[in-house]
């Protein structure tokens, strides 16, 4: 959603919808001051931060991004200290995941093994003396057979 679509929302005359736009835009220059602290590939990774009481929160996609923010945790504390002038006792560093819906990655895909290397299986699992194993290797190629 664009940040026109915002704007003419908050157009209308309701409260509430005013309210939600005002704080959106609130967390958005929270973002800028947040990121204007930090050298730039850094950055780039603090994907949305808002102050709740006297918590800070920051969202970044990665866990190495995370450990590279807690460096900075004293740098930003003073800032948005004086800018608030709220103290701003906690910072949490969290990660966005799938489920939030804003995590760039991809979702995982099986790995299918080529028809000759199922076959080869296939093949092999007839010399297998165990006859549970035996049973499961012929399983798993049919499976994989109907997979390719």
């Amino acid at each position: 959603m664009s940040d026109t679509s915002f704007r003419l929302i908050s157009a209308c005359n309701n409260p509430i919808l005013a309210f939600a736009y005002q704080k959106i835009e609130q967390q958005q220059r929270l973002l800028k001051q947040v990121q204007q602290l930090l050298p730039q590939p850094l950055a780039d990774h603090v994907r949305h931060c808002l102050i709740s009481g006297s918590n800070l929160l920051l969202y970044t996609e990665s866990a190495v991004w995370a450990s590279q923010l807690r460096f900075y945790v004293k740098i930003i504390q003073a800032d948005l200290s004086q800018t608030y002038q709220t103290a701003i006792h906690h910072v949490q560093i969290r990660l966005l995941t799938v489920k939030t819906g804003l995590s760039p990655s991809k979702p995982a895909r099986a790995n299918i093994p080529s028809l000759a290397t199922i076959n080869t299986l296939r093949a092999q699992s007839s010399t297998i003396q165990d006859p549970e194993l035996r049973q499961a290797l012929l399983k798993l190629s049919r499976k994989l057979k109907s997979l390719s």
